[in-house]
């Protein structure tokens, strides 16, 4: 029987499982079809060992290289280790003309990536975009590390529960897992443990448990002590076996787990996947491989009619010999005519496989190598054709910054500014809150999407422009200034390399002073010249008969 404060918990996690056996049925389809390796089920039998196998319903891996292309895509062009995908912005752009601020992001940022690439965040990230393609959800707990500052943890389908808020937010987890009785000592300290694991302990110490944790906002805190207890967001793991007790009571200054969704229907907890609306191609597919596979083994070894004169002595092995008689024209024959066709069976699989990589995005992902008929000719049409796709993946973009990177950003803000890795921040960012901007190549694509409205207007005033040469009206209307600011934002040009506005005021300046000085100086050097003539002319021979006087005699 569980003790009296561990039954609430218990409670909840009843609830939230009875809520999800309508996805439970379907995740477990995913599993069986699509990704074999993905999916715990603890509570319907699902050995702690893992390792069973789990590919009999899958005759064509087509969806599962899919889905890890799909993946991978995501992986590389969202949160690439290899390039920048997040800066830090002020709460007002215009700060980051002040050299002090944007110095001190950009060590931040350093920072940031430090510690991403140190941790497990990369290795771990890409299984969450697998999650997403295939399940809908993702489910990553980001937890303090004594030596890495963070780890995370991935949580794979069936093994969580979720529930949200009344703004749709993610804001209760529970996750029923194992754990041996070694590590639930070295977690929870030998005092927490119920009779039975310690007995266990003892003789079995890797012998596995089921761990339930429930973590929610902290509705009974009491917000004058700062105790673990007490924290906003309370984390309690319990004995799931056994005793029934309570092992552990914490808590979390900020969630600490993220629950990115693909899309999300209505005010459903759970996401929808491209699995789930490609499950029927998925399975035809198998289907249609099976019956392709047999008709194969079937046109390469036939059912065989044989005459009972052959029995047990039929040598069916390349090159046997069977010995018959030359006068009997009984022969072995097959037992009926097979003739598929395979040529326009195998070009409707090709059809359907083709449908399912589209599904997953792989087209966008492989746009050059999978691209049939002409390739494009020029970077401008590849970017113009990755825009027009990525139209379809924006909502999901979206998404991802919302629900999983904004979050695993802001709990690594704080825990960072918790162990005092953080620089003081200047004056002016005190107590301001921090914009994160993405300028990973997705992020940085769709925000490309509107440099076109720029670009036609600064050609068609160009245009305007060239009609009237000697009086250029048209670029009155043109902020050029800002122009260039908004187009530089929506490419994600490194702020460093675009003068801010006083550097701008001081180029202009210095260079009309130069042009003044030159004005100036030039017209010093007309007057000086017209003086000189002068001067020539005043000492002029007017008494002789030369050109002067001829002139002036022509001009009388």
């Amino acid at each position: 029987m569980p003790d009296r404060e561990a039954k609430p918990y218990l409670e909840l996690w009843k609830e939230l499982d009875d809520q999800f056996l309508s996805w439970k049925q379907q995740y477990r389809e995913i599993t069986d079809y699509v990704l074999p390796r993905r999916g715990k089920y603890i509570d319907d039998g699902q050995t702690a060992e893992g390792g069973e196998k789990r590919h009999a319903q899958i005759y064509d891996g087509t969806a599962t290289r899919a889905i890890r292309m799909g993946a991978s895509g995501f992986h590389g062009s969202l949160t690439s280790p290899a390039r920048p995908w997040f800066r830090f912005l002020p709460p007002d752009i215009g700060m980051m003309k002040t050299s002090s601020i944007r110095g001190w992001l950009q060590t931040v940022e350093k920072l940031f990536y430090t510690i991403y690439a140190r941790s497990n965040f990369y290795q771990g990230i890409h299984t969450i975009y697998e999650e997403e393609f295939g399940f809908g959800t993702g489910n990553i707990l980001q937890e303090e590390d004594p030596e890495k500052l963070v780890r995370f943890y991935i949580l794979t389908a069936g093994e969580y529960r979720i529930a949200t808020n009344q703004f749709g937010i993610v804001d209760t987890v529970g996750r029923l897992f194992y754990m041996t009785a070694r590590q639930m000592a070295q977690k929870f300290g030998m005092d927490a443990l119920g009779k039975h694991v310690r007995g266990v302990l003892k003789k079995k110490p890797n012998e596995y448990f089921k761990i339930l944790q429930i973590v929610r906002p902290n509705k009974d805190r009491d917000i004058t002590k700062q105790d673990s207890a007490n924290k906003p967001v309370e984390s309690t793991f319990i004995e799931f076996d056994g005793d029934q007790e309570i092992l552990e009571k914490k808590g979390y200054e900020e969630m600490a787990f993220a629950c990115p969704r693909w899309s999300v229907i209505g005010n459903e907890p759970y996401g929808v996947s491209p699995t789930m609306d490609l499950l029927g191609d998925i399975k035809m597919l198998q289907v249609m491989t099976k019956d392709y596979l047999l008709a194969l083994h079937k046109v390469n070894d036939p059912p065989m009619r044989v005459p009972s004169t052959f029995k047990d002595t039929l040598n069916m092995l390349p090159g046997g010999l069977n010995w018959v008689d030359p006068t009997s024209d009984e022969g072995v024959k097959p037992l009926y005519q097979i003739n598929p066709d395979l040529q326009s069976t195998q070009a409707k699989i090709q059809d359907v496989r083709q449908q399912i990589r589209e599904g997953y995005y792989n087209d966008l992902f492989l746009m050059l190598s999978q691209s049939p008929g002409i390739q494009p000719k020029n970077m401008m049409e590849i970017m113009e054709l990755q825009e027009e796709k990525l139209i379809m993946l924006g909502p999901v973009i979206e998404r991802q910054f919302h629900e999983l990177l904004d979050p695993v950003i802001s709990r690594t803000f704080a825990i960072a500014w918790r162990h005092g890795l953080i620089p003081m921040p200047p004056p002016e960012l005190e107590g301001a809150d921090l914009k994160v901007e993405y300028v990973s190549f997705l992020a940085q694509a769709q925000k490309r999407i509107g440099t076109s409205a720029i670009s036609s207007a600064v050609a068609f005033v160009g245009n305007l422009a060239a009609l009237n040469p000697d009086d250029p009206q048209a670029l009155d209307k043109l902020n050029q200034d800002k122009a260039v600011d908004a187009y530089a934002e929506m490419v994600g040009t490194p702020t460093e390399i675009i003068r801010d506005d006083e550097e701008v005021a001081a180029i202009r300046d210095a260079r009309a002073q130069a042009m003044q000085a030159q004005q100036e100086m030039a017209q010093a050097e007309a007057m000086a010249t017209a003086a000189k003539g002068v001067k020539q002319l005043a000492g002029a021979d007017m008494k002789g008969d030369n050109a002067l006087t001829a002139l002036v005699g022509a001009q009388q």
